[in-house]
């Protein structure tokens, strides 16, 4: 995504330190999972949420613009935070000590660690939460409104499935296989 040499979940874009225009690549397998959570939290508020500043420069022209002030969308902030809730119950359900490994925005790949696209609308899946124990997934679990369809979503996580997507890479950036009889759970909250 940011030339980061294809492999987008292998690094991430952090701030560094409100110097505004600057940024530094963390690598991935150093940040733990609050601090990811954070990461998506600064980004959704970078991205969404503009405050006004009063006119400015265009350096091109002279002319003057002002910032948009755009609302933050709520049906992001509500997903995250279902999936905050969600993670942590499964942190308590599945503990770091007993070899347990939660795993966020898990992409479905083959045994080669590929990750492998949906024959009919060419995109992958990403999975919201995959917990890993001894090198195979044991639950994987989609959070979701009370109200939203899945069913095109299933559809295209089934066929992933059945072209061999039954691996993940885990927060060591392991693979790790998801075994047929583990199915992703639909989580719905309010």
């Amino acid at each position: 995504m940011f030339g980061l040499g294809g492999r987008g979940d292998a690094a991430e874009i952090k701030d560094s330190g409100g110097r505004p225009g600057y940024t530094e690549i963390q690598p991935k397998e150093s940040r733990t999972p609050q601090e990811r959570q954070d990461i998506r939290s600064r980004i959704l508020n970078r991205d969404v949420i503009a405050e006004i500043q009063g006119p400015l420069q265009d350096k091109r022209g002279g002319l003057e613009k002002e910032k948009e002030v755009r609302e933050p969308i709520q049906n992001k902030q509500d997903g995250l935070e279902r999936e905050r809730a969600v993670r942590e119950e499964l942190e308590q359900k599945y503990p770091s000590e007993k070899g347990n490994q939660i795993v966020s925005e898990a992409y479905l790949r083959g045994k080669n660690g590929n990750i492998i696209k949906d024959s009919v609308t060419g995109e992958a899946r990403r999975v919201d939460f995959v917990v890993v124990k001894d090198g195979k997934a044991v639950a994987s679990i989609e959070v979701t409104s009370k109200t939203a369809d899945k069913r095109e979503q299933t559809a295209k996580e089934e066929r992933i499935r059945d072209a061999g997507g039954n691996y993940i890479r885990d927060n060591r950036g392991e693979l790790a296989e998801i075994p047929s009889n583990v199915r992703t759970q639909i989580e719905r909250r309010d």
